[in-house]
């Protein structure tokens, strides 16, 4: 009978495991890099973030809302049954 450790190794690909040193600027390019990212994203995300929050909030105060979303979710799947883009454009 084999272990769990004999059958994961087993089942592991015979490529070898490459180790490489720290980079100790690693850091400082990962926060350069996720400043560009954000610097990049923040005017297209402007404001949506708050308004999905605003709008989860109000669907969970509020079951006529619900039950009215739902609906127009529905209407929408079948009139762009097969266009999803269409049917999310703003």
């Amino acid at each position: 009978m084999t272990s769990g450790a004999h059958d994961a190794k087993a089942a592991a690909p015979d490529a070898p495991i490459a180790l490489v040193p720290y980079d100790a600027g690693w850091p400082a390019k990962f926060d350069a890099e996720r400043a560009l990212l954000e610097a990049v994203l923040a005017p297209w995300l402007a404001g949506r973030i708050e308004q999905r929050l605003a709008f989860r909030d109000a669907l969970r105060h509020s079951p006529a809302l619900v039950t009215e979303y739902a609906a127009l979710k529905r209407q929408l799947a079948e009139r762009f049954r097969f266009d999803r883009e269409a049917c999310t454009a703003d």
